[in-house]
């Protein structure tokens, strides 16, 4: 079972989404993800009117988490409307990735994709320095 987030981080992590020219999910999908109206959405994030209630924190808090995780991807119809993919099993975030091995006494360059999140080797900066 995951952890809810509190309710002072939920405020921060939709604020940093809001302002983020490059968000990769809306507002108005990020509610639907989380099963909530935009209305509620924007009551508690927008104008903070309302407090926000627990069934909103429990809803958000697994919405932001399945977002961060990779469970969600924001896909583009035939129609050009845009809608939510939910993965069964999470597609991980990959990225380049780069690092030098010994091999026989040589230094040889390892070169590659790597999960974004996996932060078991060292970098390349760290192996440089010797730390």
């Amino acid at each position: 079972m995951r952890k809810v987030l509190t309710k002072a981080d939920i405020y921060n992590r939709v604020a940093r989404l809001r302002a983020d020219p490059n968000r990769l999910i809306s507002a108005v999908m990020l509610s639907e993800l989380a099963g909530i109206s935009i209305d509620t959405f924007k009551d508690v994030f927008v104008s903070r009117e309302t407090p926000m209630s627990e069934t909103t924190q429990i809803r958000m808090s697994r919405a932001l988490e399945r977002f961060e995780a990779g469970e969600v991807e924001v896909m583009f119809g035939r129609d050009k409307k845009h809608f939510i993919q939910i993965h069964q099993k999470p597609k991980p975030k990959l990225k380049r990735g780069y690092g030098l091995t010994v091999e026989g006494g040589e230094i040889k360059l390892k070169i590659g994709i790597r999960n974004r999140a996996d932060y078991s080797e060292p970098t390349f900066k760290e192996l440089m320095n010797g730390d």
